[in-house]
């Protein structure tokens, strides 16, 4: 099965700008977000993954080691800028 993760070249990887940002990406244990949060690892970004189960959020730390998880329910109103004062 291809993923996100593995559709993303590295000729190509360059044209998306990422190399060297930081990204955080909500909702990324599972589905879409997990893709895009593996797909900006690869292109070279730093990615900062939240997810609600710690379990979900650091297997997915493992699988790439730009990637660093986050624990948090980002529906909480409290929860994002919370998480943006910790990374900045």
């Amino acid at each position: 099965m291809t993923s996100a993760h593995d559709s993303i070249s590295p000729a190509r990887s360059s044209e998306l700008g990422l190399q060297g940002r930081t990204a955080m990406i909500v909702g990324a244990s599972r589905g879409l977000g997990r893709a895009i949060a593996l797909g900006f690892a690869r292109a070279g970004a730093s990615v900062i993954a939240v997810a609600r189960s710690a379990l979900s959020a650091q297997d997915l730390a493992q699988a790439d080691g730009a990637i660093r998880a986050e624990i948090a329910d980002a529906s909480v109103a409290t929860a994002p800028a919370a998480l943006l004062g910790r990374h900045r």
